[in-house]
């Protein structure tokens, strides 16, 4: 991925967090996000997660989130499947407070299928919302 790619693919997320974390009333916490350019780099809860298109380290105690982007993983996807991520890790920051207070780090699978029934709901409530409007 040549500079402009990657700073193109850069705006196009803070395109899709500006849009959702509106939307997700998200706007009171500080969500962070980072850009890691190369897959090696890349580490999910310090491990190394050269696969994963992003993640989430959220503390809601402190109302902070940081979500990391691995974008040549996240570039392969298409522009929906892009926009999806955005929503995954967005809600990860809405429901990382019904985590154990023992597993604050780490993966939930619970939390996993959370945040992926709602990153899809909401995305069909606003595909659906601008179908109606269209009638």
């Amino acid at each position: 991925m040549n500079d402009a790619e990657y700073e193109a693919l850069k705006a196009k997320i803070k395109g899709h967090m500006d849009y959702w974390t509106v939307r997700l009333g998200l706007r009171w916490w500080r969500v962070v996000s980072e850009y890691v350019r190369d897959s090696g780099d890349m580490k999910t809860d310090g491990n190394r997660a050269p696969d994963t298109a992003a993640n989430c380290a959220a503390d809601w105690r402190y109302m902070h989130a940081t979500i990391k982007f691995n974008m040549p993983v996240y570039a392969e996807s298409d522009a929906d499947e892009q926009e999806y991520i955005v929503v995954h890790e967005l809600c990860h920051v809405l429901v990382n407070e019904t985590r154990d207070p023992e597993e604050l780090k780490g993966f939930t699978p619970h939390e996993e299928r959370v945040a992926t029934t709602l990153a899809k709901a909401f995305i069909w409530t606003r595909d659906m919302t601008r179908d109606e409007a269209k009638l």
